[in-house]
């Protein structure tokens, strides 16, 4: 998406913020499509791109925190009003962490090689990630929008995030009556990191609403 710097925080100081917060999201948008790459390797058994795909993905999280870095001095060695810094150090802080998470997911698709689901639950993997990717959609159309466009009518976008976040916890509910009520026999190790990667995957939709139900406090809040 095109970014136009019209910000709710206007001093020149909180625009060079604003610019490093449009990389940072530049990073996790390389980062999603990086992860669905990940994730239809692993589904398809090819596990060296798998790695080749974390480790990409990985280098991408170095970035990111990178620029986290630069936000943090920029904060605390400029003049910012006490909530001002606080709101843009959660918003970069939030953020990170999507990343962090998309970084977490991609890594534990390698383990797959080993630990290998059957058909019932490599469906709910893959609808898992379906949302999963949607809703780091939603981070990039919500915090564009709002931080960088002004744009105050977001209700469809944050609808349409929290609509998949609540169906990801829904599937991830699937999976585990998959994995602890049914009659299929499955080792304990198994059950234990299949139910670990499917709460993961969820959790980045969980990240992503976080942050975007901050950024949108943050928004009322300048626009008060």
């Amino acid at each position: 998406m095109a970014f136009k710097i019209l910000p709710i925080f206007g001093s020149k100081n909180e625009v060079k913020i604003l610019e490093l917060i449009k990389k940072h999201l530049s990073l996790i948008r390389e980062a999603n499509v990086e992860f669905l790459k990940v994730a239809d390797a692993a589904f398809k058994k090819k596990f060296d791109l798998v790695l080749s795909g974390a480790k990409t993905i990985d280098d991408i999280e170095k970035q990111a925190d990178l620029i986290k870095k630069e936000v943090e001095k920029e904060l605390y060695g400029g003049a910012f009003l006490p909530a001002t810094r606080s709101n843009l150090y959660t918003i970069i802080e939030r953020e990170d962490q999507v990343c962090n998470q998309i970084q977490n997911v991609a890594n534990m698709f390698i383990y797959l090689k080993k630990r290998k689901p059957n058909n019932e639950i490599s469906e709910i993997f893959k609808k898992l990630v379906q949302e999963a990717s949607s809703s780091i959609n939603s981070l990039d159309k919500i915090a564009g929008s709002l931080l960088l466009e002004n744009k105050k009518d977001i209700s469809k976008e944050m609808e349409e995030m929290k609509r998949v976040e609540k169906n990801a916890d829904l599937i991830q509910r699937r999976l585990f009556d998959e994995l602890l009520l049914s009659n299929k026999k499955m080792d304990p190790i198994s059950v234990d990191f299949f139910g670990n990667l499917g709460h993961s995957l969820s959790e980045i939709c969980d990240e992503v609403k976080h942050t975007c139900d901050f950024v949108a406090l943050v928004f009322i809040l300048k626009q008060a």
